[in-house]
């Protein structure tokens, strides 16, 4: 608020933007980081400021990884959570659409999940968690999470929740 303040009106619109990342996503694993771009906003929001939401949709503002997938790779906002999912793949056979079919098992099994009946992904996630459905490449994989995620955000924004309490990590 005090930037926001020391700007005054010199300014055009303010948005708030961001995304969780880590280093350790990269391995496989399991992570749920809070996704404080959203926090941001809405504690802004509540205090009067006249601020935009952003955010960069699950992945960072960076070059991809010039090399192939190594991993199947489910990122799955949900609340205010990141939930990245990252499965190794099977010794049993099956290549990278196995291990990213483990992690679609893995999250329609979790509390996280909102359900098929969410979103077209939500839908396709279950499908391909279930067998009934390919995975495709890695770039689709991003396209069901980012699906979702917009899906996620426009409920968010017209609804927005109460901001987390002061001093939230």
């Amino acid at each position: 608020m005090a930037v926001i303040s020391a700007l005054g009106p010199s300014h055009g619109a303010i948005i708030t933007a961001g995304t969780p990342n880590s280093k350790k996503f990269v391995q496989v694993g399991y992570w749920e980081p809070p996704r404080r771009e959203w926090w941001l906003w809405l504690r802004l929001v509540a205090a009067g400021a006249d601020v935009v939401y952003g955010d960069y949709c699950l992945y960072p503002p960076a070059d991809p990884v010039p090399a192939g997938p190594q991993y199947g790779h489910l990122r799955y906002s949900s609340g205010d959570q990141l939930h990245v999912h990252r499965e190794a793949i099977p010794k049993t056979g099956g290549g990278l659409a196995a291990a990213f079919a483990n992690c679609c098992k893995k999250l329609i099994s979790s509390s996280h999940f909102l359900g098929a009946g969410y979103s077209a992904a939500d839908a396709q996630i279950e499908e391909i968690a279930l067998g009934n459905a390919q995975c495709g490449s890695a770039g689709t994989w991003r396209q069901h999470a980012t699906v979702h995620h917009f899906a996620l955000v426009a409920d968010q924004l017209a609804n927005p929740p109460a901001p987390p309490p002061p001093g939230t990590a």
